[in-house]
């Protein structure tokens, strides 16, 4: 039995679903894979299907293990509604009117702010550190 990786397996599933929604709108996306005729009924086929499942499982993957992003980059951190509830001392009430686009903006600019005043700064110093704790010496 071929085992298949479960981001692989939920992209499939989720394929089956744009597959029926594309049945039921009667559209059939274009594909040099197809025969001149176009006696299959499928709507998504060929190298269009497996492009976007390839693109489905890369999303999924990046999900479900954020820490390891696939061109290399790692989080620093993030910021929750309750962080800002707790710097500003807001009640309940008012950290609810806290929307999604203003929490965007508030990550947006932090990250902006960190890049701009620490992250150069404290990026060698912090690197060095763990660097030498695991005994690993680079020459300068």
């Amino acid at each position: 039995m071929i085992k298949i990786e479960k981001e692989r397996e939920t992209a499939i599933e989720i394929l089956a679903e744009f597959e029926e929604f594309l049945k039921r709108k009667n559209i059939k996306i274009p594909s040099d894979d197809r025969a001149p005729a176009g006696e299959n009924d499928t709507r998504l086929y060929g190298s269009e299907c497996y492009e976007l499942e390839d693109a489905i499982t890369d999303i999924l993957k990046k999900a479900v293990n954020p820490e390891v992003d696939q061109e290399g980059y790692f989080p620093i951190t993030s910021v929750h509604r309750y962080d800002v509830k707790e710097a500003l001392k807001l009640t309940d009430e008012q950290a609810s009117k806290i929307t999604d686009g203003m929490m965007r903006e508030i990550a947006r600019k932090m990250a902006d702010d960190y890049c701009e005043q620490l992250f150069w700064d404290s990026l060698p110093i912090i690197a060095e550190i763990v660097f030498q704790r695991e005994a690993l010496i680079f020459e300068k």
